[in-house]
Parts: structure tokens; C-alpha cells; sequence
């Protein structure tokens, strides 16, 4: 996995993009909103709840794709972390 290029968010402003496009309680997205926690098993509910909700506002779509960049980070920083 080739390592995310482009500026990377902070974990801050991750969480406050998740809590504005969350799909509902139980998504992935409203749990890292709630809980500024990175979960590697959700990587994959992530990524799709993110593709789902991009809309054609070019500022909402940006603002999406920076997250999204910031969970592909945080895969790719899971999986190249040392033992």
C-alpha cells in the first residue's frame, strides 16, 4: 500500500467532518465522531460511508476527499507500523 499524498488533516478536524456526514448512529463515521478513535477494522465502512455521501458541491466534495485522505493515512500508518 502506497502511502496517502497530499496534506492530512488533523484528528480534530476529522472528527468534526465525521460528525457533519455520518449516516446515522450505528455507521462508522458517527463512532469516530464520538470518539476520535481510529478502529483498523472499520477502515472499509469508512472509505464506502465517505463515497456515499459525496455530493456535487465542489467545497463538500473537498472537504470529504480530506477525509477520506485521512483514513487511507491512518490504514496505511496502521499497516506500516513496527512491531
Amino acid at each position: 500500500m502506497k502511502k496517502p499524498i497530499g496534506t492530512i488533516i488533523s484528528k480534530n478536524r476529522a472528527q468534526e467532518i465525521s460528525s457533519h456526514w455520518h449516516s446515522g448512529q450505528w455507521s462508522a463515521l458517527y463512532s469516530f465522531a464520538s470518539s476520535k478513535s481510529y478502529v483498523e477494522d472499520y477502515y472499509v465502512d469508512y472509505i464506502n460511508e465517505i463515497d456515499k455521501c459525496i455530493p456535487f458541491n465542489l467545497k463538500q466534495k473537498s472537504e470529504l476527499y480530506s477525509l477520506k485522505r485521512f483514513f487511507e493515512y491512518k490504514n496505511w500508518e496502521s499497516s506500516n507500523k513496527l512491531c
